[in-house]
């Protein structure tokens, strides 16, 4: 992509693929590593593979955790810092021309945010599984997931008339959903601790989120499950059942609709690129 430079002076790129209008990059960082006051001529958007880092846009201090997406403006200071296990981001730079038609359609480049909303992180994570691949048919499948991760992600900034925000009991919800996704949940319950309808909440959270509550808690289940995968002697079985899955087999399956490659695949990459 040849209207987008990707300066390797803030981190170390580990691997590039250029596409049609995007950069797709890995990045690693040194653990407690500082970067000063900086910005980029282009948008992107970074989702934290491992690790943990801060972005202090202006007087705002945004904490990303693994799975969590940062969509981040053109021409924005900021300041980033790293936490004592380093980082390894990926990283996709838009080119002009998309990112000025994104502009067009929604506002999520108007200011830097943080994002962990599941829908997005799953796609998020099938386009790294692509990455990792890297045959001959994974340029075409990341365009695509580029492309159905923007189209969503522009749908959720709206800019058109009417558009509705969260409303408050949405994010209480989504607090349990985070803090208790390993355990048994049911609609019913979760509608009841936030008072409301169990029909009016499915609804509403599909509607702004872009799935079934059971789809974001299984989404939630692979983000811990990829997590621990780090870590090579931990049985297939024990993580499973650490994510909250009732057996391997159900969590290998889950873990290839929404990653794209099996769990043993994904650890095999992460293997070969801490040798690399």
């Amino acid at each position: 992509m040849s209207d987008t430079q990707v300066s390797s002076t803030f981190g170390s790129i580990r691997r590039r693929v250029d596409l049609d209008g995007f950069a797709v990059y890995e990045t690693a960082h040194a653990p407690l590593q500082s970067i000063p006051r900086h910005v980029h001529d282009y948008a992107a958007w970074v989702f934290l593979l491992r690790g943990s880092f801060e972005e202090n846009v202006e007087r705002r201090r945004l904490r990303c955790l693994p799975g969590h997406i940062l969509l981040r403006p053109p021409g924005e200071p900021h300041v980033n810092l790293y936490g004592r296990s380093g980082a390894r981001c990926l990283i996709v730079a838009l080119a002009h021309g998309r990112f000025r038609r994104l502009q067009e359609l929604s506002s999520m480049f108007e200011h830097t945010v943080s994002l962990d909303q599941g829908n997005l992180s799953a796609l998020a994570r099938r386009i790294y599984g692509e990455f990792e691949i890297g045959d001959l048919s994974s340029a075409l499948a990341m365009e695509g997931l580029l492309l159905e991760f923007f189209g969503e992600a522009a749908r959720q900034f709206s800019r058109e008339p009417g558009a509705q925000m969260p409303p408050g009991w949405l994010k209480v919800l989504k607090e349990k959903l985070h803090a208790d996704f390993r355990g048994k949940l049911s609609v019913a319950a979760l509608a009841e601790d936030v008072d409301m309808h169990p029909v009016h909440v499915a609804r509403v959270f599909r509607r702004h989120h872009g799935c079934s509550l059971g789809e974001y808690v299984r989404r939630l289940r692979i983000e811990a499950a990829c997590r621990d995968l780090t870590d090579a002697d931990t049985p297939l079985a024990q993580i499973a059942l650490q994510a909250g899955f009732s057996a391997q087999s159900h969590f290998c399956a889950a873990f290839k609709r929404v990653v794209g490659i099996t769990p043993t695949e994904y650890r095999d990459a992460l293997r070969t690129r801490s040798r690399q």
